[in-house]
């Protein structure tokens, strides 16, 4: 058995203003985000137990866990020559609250007079990539 999980997110949140009179030009950001993201990938509890077992046999397969977060908070592009005065202000929180888990099994052998009892696993992978680009400002045209 396979078990697996994938989970991306992409958030964008922008609060702005934008002032323009003239040649001036003024820009205020305000970002917050807070991500809580948990991903957990499980390929089995397996047991092999009981009273005088003669035999038994489990093999699982890969548990594979992977979050990808992408935060783009307060970018902006003005597109403009801006001669005059230009004001820029970005604010920004970001927080990542990531559990990335793997088990390949709560693997157990017990009980009385157990024979060829035999549990193999395979891996467990917990991956994670976080990116967060905040408070940008491009100006030009």
């Amino acid at each position: 058995m396979i078990s697996g999980a994938l989970v991306m997110m992409f958030v964008v949140p922008v609060m702005a203003y934008h002032r323009r009179s003239s040649d001036d030009t003024s820009v205020r950001n305000y970002g917050r985000v807070t991500n809580n993201v948990e991903v957990k990938a499980d390929s089995g509890d397996n047991s092999i137990s009981g009273k005088y077992v003669g035999g038994g046999r489990i093999l699982t397969g890969i548990a594979d866990a992977m979050s990808t977060l992408v935060n783009v908070v307060n970018t902006n592009d003005l597109g403009c020559g801006c001669d005059g005065d230009l004001s820029v202000k970005n604010m920004a929180r970001v927080r990542n609250n990531v559990e990335v888990k793997a088990d390949s099994g709560d693997n157990s052998i017990s009980g009385k007079y157990v024979r060829r009892g035999m549990i193999g696993t395979g891996d467990a992978i917990a991956t994670s990539v976080i990116e967060s680009t905040v408070n940008t400002t491009v100006t030009g045209d």
